[in-house]
């Protein structure tokens, strides 16, 4: 198969993607916070437009950022049947913060930015020094009025979202005039719920909270407005029921509109006269896509009302129940059962003081109805470990919106010159690792973009020639353009820092000494990212002429070795110019085109420089002249080949060492599981804080069965389930259990 794809060759053209690309991406992350020196791991899940598992095949980006939105880390994956995985090992001088992680599509890259999924990634730097600070006391509530604002005397649904740490706690809105409104309801850690009430202007109201007696709270009670226009979605057995309200005149007699859409489509609209007692709108469901939906209301094409709600997708969760941890022979078992069509499954199990405080972010939110949005922000996460479905605040698709799918990996660029480019020009890319050449015919933009039939891997350098027969280029220059979306989370808060991140850092200090005294190294990883180089050599073989040129008498230049020894190869001179020609033997006919000559794998068409290299400092030269073999490398091939090493002692040649290169970033092959559960090293303590990290697994039958091995390092862990079903409906589960150590299991390990 490899000598097959050897000796493709690739002329840019356009490709019909008849499959449909995924509408929105979730991924999930091993650890809640990292240092320098380890690995992200990742795994991802592609969706269709109804929220369910795609089966699509396409290209994702893997992004990571800085707060200066510097580009970290940048990775091409394959998606297989909508899954995929991928790791980004973070070097020791990455500085401690916030980063973001952005995994999308070139698809969705093209729907705008405010529909990729993101999430903040915690880095610290474990040579810098923290502060264990007191949290205990924080809480802070946020408030969502449905509808998008809270509007004088319209009774209005007013969801909040809450986390504190007290012992002790209440919270109630109260007006100026210290009398309650609504009492909070505040019986966990944190969590969501609302309240009804029937807001007045000329009233100011805030949030009275205590938490073990003592106020202290962060909080912003939304704005009530004078004037404006309330709306309402009841959600009924088999229709929506929209109400609209608004008080004194606004928008009476006027002609509203009510569009929903699904990703940026119009999938329903209606025109109704809004009277003074207000408006009621049925809308069926057979009539709406299953999907997330956000209901707007405009009035001369402006948005004035939005409600998001999920139609026929039911994200209610379903916890499922962890049966047991089982002690076996081999290892520990998780056993746990649902009857679920299990088709994208994550499992791990990390220290539970990790996230003693913030369980919450690892369940699946069952807030979309709930939690409302206001027409100017009407995107909504449902939380960090979840699914993120986002919204477009300009509703209109953007103008990259005719992105398509990527089946395969696309290199985008320019080429540059000093002088302006001519109106045709050919662009060869000699692909290395692979030994492909690709061919892309250039207008005077220089600009190409085509996809490539055989991945590299990596970032690597990429060898090209740019040639036209109407422009003699002086300094090409190739720049790759890659689509980078900007971060948009706020990355320059102060990093928490707990009693669990002061021990997760001790015990990676004290991992390192435990492999120093036992002298244990892990062995060093072959990485993708490793240089390539392209070897013409590999691409054709059985040259039809082969030249040992140490066995020739040394010319003096090389017009004589044309003239004298090569057959087959014609110099010409014409007005002070040269060309060189190529003679086919099985045609019996001369090449239009000027032959591709290489040297020490270089390639070059130029004459002066073909004329320029010492006749001295040459090993071989391979002539490769039959149209029988050349027809298989295409334009490539058009004028025949020529080969030519060097001998090592000219090395340093400068027509060798010369050449034109610029830098790709190709495909990362998919990152495996990094806890093996029968792989350890048995003389080697195991001190693994992670002791499972399942990514992308499938359990048509329900019965889930994942075996892992406990680490000797003892302590409360906490499992983590989060799964979702082919129907789209997700799941989570969560259960504790406790490790002690066991000095006869590692000596028993020794033995063994």
């Amino acid at each position: 198969m490899k000598k097959l794809l050897s000796i493709l060759l690739v002329i840019a053209t356009n490709f019909a993607l008849a499959q449909t690309p995924a509408s929105k991406i979730t991924f999930d992350v091993d650890k809640p916070f990292y240092f320098n020196s380890q690995e992200i791991q990742i795994s991802y899940q592609l969706l269709d437009y109804e929220n369910k598992p795609s089966q699509s095949n396409e290209l994702v980006y893997i992004l990571l950022k800085n707060k200066f939105n510097d580009v970290v880390e940048l990775q091409k994956n394959f998606a297989s049947k909508g899954q995929g995985s991928s790791k980004i090992t973070l070097t020791k001088s990455m500085a401690s913060g916030y980063y973001e992680l952005i995994v999308y599509t070139n698809y969705l890259l093209g729907l705008g930015e405010s529909q990729l999924n993101r999430q903040r990634i915690l880095i610290y730097d474990t040579e810098e020094s923290f502060t264990i600070k007191d949290t205990k006391k924080l809480s802070h509530i946020n408030f969502y009025p449905e509808g998008g604002q809270l509007i004088d005397n319209i009774p209005t649904r007013l969801a909040y979202s809450y986390e504190h740490n007290c012992s002790q706690t209440s919270a109630k809105v109260v007006d100026d005039k210290e009398k309650t409104i609504a009492e909070l309801e505040l019986t966990k850690k944190s969590g969501y719920g609302s309240v009804f009430l029937k807001p007045e202007s000329s009233r100011a109201y805030k949030i009275s909270h205590f938490c073990d007696s003592s106020n202290n709270i962060k909080s912003t009670f939304p704005k009530v407005v004078s004037e404006g226009l309330s709306l309402r979605v009841d959600d009924r057995q088999d229709y929506y029921l929209l109400i609209l309200q608004s008080n004194g005149s606004v928008y009476h007699n006027d002609s509203l509109i009510i569009r929903p859409y699904s990703q940026n489509n119009i999938v329903y609209e209606s025109k109704a006269l809004y009277k003074r007692k207000g408006l009621a709108i049925r809308i069926e469901k057979n009539q709406l896509p299953s999907s997330l939906l956000s209901f707007n209301i405009l009035h001369n094409e402006n948005i004035i009302a939005s409600r998001s709600v999920f139609n026929n997708v039911n994200l209610k969760n379903e916890q499922i129940l962890i049966d047991s941890v089982l002690q076996t022979s081999s290892g520990d078992e998780l056993v746990f059962n649902t009857n679920r069509d299990i088709q994208h499954l994550n499992a791990k199990i990390i220290p539970s003081n990790w996230v003693s405080n913030n369980k919450d972010l690892y369940y699946l939110s069952n807030l979309p109805v709930t939690l409302f949005s206001s027409p100017d922000d009407i995107r909504q996460r449902l939380d960090d470990y979840a699914i993120s479905i986002s919204e477009s605040t300009t509703i209109k698709a953007s103008e990259n919106a005719s992105r398509t799918k990527e089946n395969y990996l696309y290199l985008r660029g320019n080429l540059k010159d000093i002088k302006p480019l001519p109106d045709s020009s050919q662009l060869y890319l000699f692909i290395p690792g692979v030994n492909v050449v690709y061919q892309a015919n250039l207008d005077s933009s220089g600009y190409f973009e085509f996809p490539l039939l055989v991945e590299f891997y990596g970032k690597q350098k990429i060898p090209f020639y740019a040639y036209s027969e109407d422009h003699k280029f002086t300094n090409p220059e190739v720049k790759v353009e890659e689509v980078i979306p900007s971060i948009s989370l706020n990355l320059t808060e102060e990093l928490p820092w707990t009693e669990a991140h002061d021990a997760e850092r001790k015990n990676i200090a004290q991992n390192n000494s435990i492999q120093k005294v036992y002298k244990f190294y892990q062995p060093e990883e072959t990485t993708d990212e490793k240089t390539l180089e392209f070897n013409i050599k590999e691409l054709v073989r059985d040259p039809d002429s082969d030249y040992d040129m140490t066995r020739y008498k040394v010319f003096p230049t090389m017009t004589d070795v044309i003239k004298e020894v090569l057959n087959g190869l014609m110099l010409r001179k014409k007005k002070g110019q040269y060309t060189l020609r190529m003679f086919s033997e099985d045609q019996l006919r001369v090449y239009k085109e000027a032959p591709f000559v290489f040297i020490n794998n270089r390639p070059t068409k130029d004459i002066d420089e073909i004329l320029a290299i010492n006749p001295a400092d040459i090993q071989r030269i391979q002539i490769f002249n039959r149209q029988q073999k050349l027809v298989n490398l295409g334009p490539f091939g058009d004028g025949g080949l020529v080969v030519v090493t060097l001998k090592e002692s000219a090395g340093s040649n400068e027509i060798a060492q010369s050449g034109n290169y610029f830098e790709a970033t190709g495909v990362t092959k998919p990152a495996s599981n990094p806890i093996k559960n029968n792989e350890h090293n048995p003389n080697l303590p195991d001190m693994r804080s992670v002791l499972l990290w399942e990514s992308n697994l499938s359990f048509p039958d329900g019965k889930v069965r994942i075996p892992f091995r406990t680490s000797d390092r003892p302590g409360n862990y906490t499992i983590f389930i989060k799964y979702m079903d082919g129907n789209g409906q997700l799941g989570f589960g969560i259960k504790e259990f406790k490790t002690v150590f066991n000095p006869k299991k590692l000596s028993s390990a020794r033995k063994e």
